[in-house]
Parts: C-alpha cells; sequence; structure tokens
C-alpha cells in the first residue's frame, strides 16, 4: 500500500495516496514512513483546496465585476445573467 500511495503522491493525487497510506498503517500502525507521507499527502490535499477556493474567489469576483459593469451601461437582463 505505500508504494501505491507513493505513485499516488509522486502524481499529485493526494486523495488515493492518503487512502493508501492509511491502508498501510491500519496493517502496521507503527510504519513511521507511511505516517510521514500520509502527512505529507494530507498537506497537499490542504493546498489543493486553498487553490480551488482562490480560483473559485477569483472567478465570482470577476463575475460581480462584469454584472456591475452591465449594470451600469443598463444591460440589466446581460448582467443578471452574468451572475448565473
Amino acid at each position: 500500500h505505500a508504494r501505491l500511495g507513493d505513485q499516488y503522491l509522486d502524481a499529485k493525487n493526494y486523495p488515493e495516496a492518503a487512502a493508501q497510506y492509511r491502508r498501510a498503517l491500519e496493517l502496521d500502525p507503527n510504519y513511521e514512513a507511511a505516517a510521514g507521507k500520509l502527512e505529507q499527502a494530507q498537506e497537499g490535499l490542504s493546498e489543493a483546496k486553498e487553490q480551488r477556493d482562490e480560483a473559485v474567489t477569483r472567478d465570482v469576483e470577476r463575475a460581480i465585476r462584469q454584472a456591475q459593469g452591465l449594470a451600469q451601461a443598463r444591460k440589466f437582463q446581460e448582467a443578471y445573467a452574468a451572475l448565473k
């Protein structure tokens, strides 16, 4: 499981890597290398979530700015559509 976790970690597939390291730790709770790699996978998950959140925030802010510009131009239907 740890080797498969390593492959997933290298591919930045953090959910699968974490799952494999957890399985390895279920088999051997004292497997320190797997515990360390699980921590790395969890950090990767956290960073990926932050990046997704930042991208969503940028997209929402861009849509709001676009809608505001359209509303100022009295293009209300287009402004409403920009927010969907």
